[in-house]
């Protein structure tokens, strides 16, 4: 199973701005990098009524789009998945997977704070990214210092 990091907070604090900034930079160092975003909410790949959406939607249990340079795979699940449950999925070409949410799981976390309080914190936090508003105990990174953040998790978690 591959190395994770999952980068969690309220809706709308700057998840994807900060696990965006830190693919950019890690990839930039050399670093193979997966993600994964959590949608509670459901997502949708493919636009309604195109070939893979009517094929989902006829029961395939799995739709793989496959084109130059990029494929997608939509897999019919029952219930959410965990995180860990998507790593045992992954082989082993990535150095680490960046995860989007997952809050309970019980890999290493970023909490990116924004102008909603979270309460209870999660478990196992290695750094806060937010406006100032800290963690006692825990480093903290300013969203203008992604460049600080990418070099703690080089360290402690690549390194």
């Amino acid at each position: 199973m591959p190395l994770a990091i999952a980068i969690v907070g309220t809706s709308g604090s700057g998840k994807t701005l900060v696990a965006t900034g830190l693919v950019q930079r890690l990839v930039a160092k050399g670093f193979r990098i997966a993600a994964v975003k959590h949608a509670s909410h459901g997502h949708q790949v493919d636009r309604p009524g195109k070939d893979s959406d009517r094929l989902f939607q006829a029961g395939a249990t799995r739709v793989i789009l496959s084109s130059p340079g990029q494929r997608t795979s939509i897999e019919r699940r029952e219930g959410d998945s965990p995180l860990e449950d998507v790593l045992a999925s992954l082989d082993s070409a990535y150095d680490l997977v960046l995860a989007e949410g997952f809050k309970g799981s019980s890999v290493p976390k970023i909490l990116v704070l924004g102008a909603e309080p979270i309460s209870p914190l999660p478990q196992n936090l290695i750094a806060v990214v937010s406006d100032g508003q800290t963690v006692e105990g825990v480093p903290w990174y300013s969203i203008r210092d992604l460049d600080g953040l990418a070099q703690q998790i080089e360290a402690q978690i690549l390194g």
